[in-house]
């Protein structure tokens, strides 16, 4: 084993000259993954856009009085920053393994972040799918109940907008959120039960009270002709 002290200051030279090409490499490798992973994801989002548009998506969203499905995000918004990011981050992956391999050495970053957030992204998207198209059934729903001559149909437009979305986000989180996304769910679930069951009750116990109030009133509208029918079957 070579020790410091016996490094020569050629060798010395040789090590930190080393260093600074390897880092040199590592920055000129990763800015270039990540210029062309920005110029082909902006290639990509253009030829989506474009796509969408002479389909007709977002015109038939917004004849349809849908634009507001996603929270204020347009199908494209959201298409578009997703395939943006993962292009990106999976480019930057190639530049991290193309350093990787011309140093011999892994980085954590690759590893630890760059990868499983690839995988994550892969993962969500068909979590986004399942909510966005969730979102958009619960907002035409609502606008089809709102249209209705009913009662109380703004409340219970209202009220079944938010049950698709709140089933469809307890059903996503596990993704979205991988670790917590399930302890929330279950928390979501539980709360959800909790006032399913609140609201039982308290239905029950108005009604009982109502009907009591009802058979009380009657009784007491109606005491004389029970008196009367009471002492003719006493007689009988």
């Amino acid at each position: 084993m070579v020790s410091f002290a016996s490094l020569t200051g050629v060798a010395l030279v040789d090590i930190w000259l080393s260093a600074i090409i390897t880092a040199v490499i590592a920055v000129i490798t990763l800015g270039i993954s990540f210029t062309v992973g920005y110029y082909i994801a902006h290639a990509l989002n253009t030829a989506i856009k474009t796509l969408l548009e002479k389909a007709g998506l977002e015109k038939w969203v917004d004849d349809h009085e849908l634009s507001n499905a996603l929270l204020g995000f347009r199908i494209t918004q959201v298409i578009t920053i997703w395939v943006k990011t993962f292009v990106i981050v999976a480019s930057l992956g190639f530049g991290f393994s193309a350093v990787e391999g011309f140093i011999g050495a892994s980085f954590f970053v690759t590893q630890e972040i760059i990868l499983p957030f690839t995988d994550y992204l892969l993962g969500i998207a068909t979590s986004l799918i399942v909510i966005g198209g969730a979102l958009f059934i619960a907002k035409f729903i609502s606008n089809e109940v709102k249209k209705g001559d009913i009662l109380f149909s703004h409340q219970i437009a209202g009220a079944v907008h938010l049950a698709i979305a709140y089933f469809a986000l307890i059903a996503v989180l596990p993704t979205l959120l991988p670790g917590p996304g399930t302890e929330i769910a279950s928390l979501l679930t539980f709360f959800l039960q909790a006032l399913v069951v609140g609201i039982g009750l308290a239905i029950g116990l108005a009604f009982g009270l109502g009907l009591k109030e009802v058979v009380s009133k009657s009784a007491l509208k109606h005491q004389g002709a029970f008196e009367k029918y009471v002492v003719n079957i006493g007689k009988k």
